[in-house]
């Protein structure tokens, strides 16, 4: 590994690289951050990635997730860097799986996919991501945004590069707070196109979409009780989905864990009429919540023209093991 560094500098570009190239060869040359806020396995995650890449450097506790990448850009010493999201774990076996991209460029965002615990997917929610500096500190992107549609992704403002592999899990589900915050979040990302609102009463919803989108949309508001939490996070995407594609609230407001939290307050422990303290202390049957998801699945579908059905453990847990993830590669579009 030292002598693969001695072939580089700090300014190396990655159009420069020779191919077939692989993530472990990136970690060596250029800065790698952990960027974590909240989560309740930050240092549990911390931990096993200081393990695997000891020259790793935390960035914790920045408030806004445009302000944590750019502080990431003003420490790193190198052209790139790499940015690990807090609810990731990498999965060192498959570092070395090569790379060919043609036609890479030097502004280029990488972006791998990851694998999600709860409900299987593979895509570049909470993936590695490997950012050209000057990139980073040039765009503005939610709570910066100049305009709603830069409030929610950076996929639409900066350059993606799909890389149809993974390296990581995302882990979303150890408490429900976690996990129901994560299908929220989701649930009202895939339910944009291209960043923006959509009347579906005007326009296909599944040609506005894309397909892949709305397949990956519909599993998270379906499988995952085959977990813990999983419920939650199912929950959520669908709340998530209807505040969006329904409802027509205000998007930004994800971007805000305050907001999120009063939600749950408001839509689902005053309904359920059960104080948030007896789920902190695990005094809850999270089957409970079946009712709402399911009214939130009926309130959809009379909306949308997506059928809905909450999957039982063993019905989540066999579509896991047969699904088979669409492939992701390529500049985004």
């Amino acid at each position: 590994m030292s002598l693969l560094r001695s072939l580089f500098n700090k300014k190396q570009k990655i159009s420069q690289l020779k191919q077939p190239f692989n993530a472990e060869v990136l970690f060596v040359l250029f800065d790698v951050f952990y960027v974590c806020f909240d989560e309740p396995n930050k240092e549990e995650n911390w931990r096993q990635i200081k393990a695997i890449i000891p020259k790793a450097k935390k960035v914790e506790g920045v408030v806004g997730f445009d302000n944590a990448l750019k502080q990431c850009a003003k420490l790193s010493s190198t052209e790139y860097f790499f940015l690990i999201d807090g609810d990731n774990q990498l999965i060192e076996r498959r570092f070395r799986r090569s790379l060919s991209i043609e036609g890479l460029q030097d502004d280029w965002v990488l972006s791998w996919a990851s694998l999600n615990t709860v409900n299987g997917l593979t895509y570049g929610n909470g993936g590695l991501k490997l950012w050209p500096k000057e990139v980073a500190l040039s765009i503005k992107s939610h709570e910066n945004a100049n305009q709603g549609d830069d409030q929610t992704d950076y996929c639409f403002i900066a350059s993606y590069y799909l890389i149809d592999d993974y390296v990581s899990r995302t882990i979303v589900n150890k408490t429900f707070r976690q996990a129901f915050r994560a299908g929220f979040r989701e649930g009202v990302k895939m339910s944009l196109a291209y960043g923006k609102q959509v009347d579906f009463s005007k326009k296909n919803f599944e040609e506005a979409l894309g397909r892949q989108n709305r397949l990956r949309l519909k599993i998270w508001c379906e499988v995952g009780s085959d977990v813990i939490n999983g419920m939650w996070a199912i929950l959520g995407a669908r709340m998530g989905l209807y505040c969006n594609a329904v409802k027509k609230f205000d998007y930004s407001k994800i971007n805000s864990y305050e907001w999120i939290e009063s939600l749950l307050q408001e839509e689902v422990f005053k309904p359920l009429d059960v104080e948030m303290s007896q789920v902190e202390n695990h005094d809850f049957d999270a089957r409970r919540l079946s009712p709402l998801i399911e009214n939130f699945g009926r309130k959809i579908t009379e909306a949308l023209p997506l059928e809905l059905k909450l999957l039982t453990p063993i019905e989540s847990l066999q579509f896991k093991e047969d699904f088979k993830n669409p492939r992701r590669s390529g500049l985004l579009s």
